[in-house]
């Protein structure tokens, strides 16, 4: 169910949509010294709704000595930031 399509007409009025590329992931390849270089296939291009990350997902993120900017996205589709379990994800979003 596309709960996103469902609500993304009154949320746009609060959240405009944003434009941005999508390079879904091909998973990687090993290079001569063993090190892995990620594979991704031409950009495709998607309307995001961005949002700022939750508290708990920034204490989340804090304990994982992650850093950078993080951000939610809303989009209509099936994109995978990660999925261990199923060896699947590693999208990248590139938006602007």
């Amino acid at each position: 169910m596309n709960l996103h399509g469902i609500v993304s007409g009154a949320v746009r009025r609060v959240n405009p949509y944003t434009d941005a590329l999508v390079y879904r992931s091909r998973g990687s390849t090993q290079q001569a010294d063993y090190s892995r270089v990620p594979e991704y296939d031409d950009p495709v291009p998607v309307r995001v709704q961005k949002q700022a990350v939750t508290q708990a997902d920034l204490r989340h993120l804090d304990n994982l000595n992650q850093q950078g900017v993080f951000a939610t996205l809303y989009t209509d589709g099936n994109w995978c930031g990660l999925n261990r379990t199923r060896q699947q994800g590693g999208d990248k979003f590139v938006i602007g």
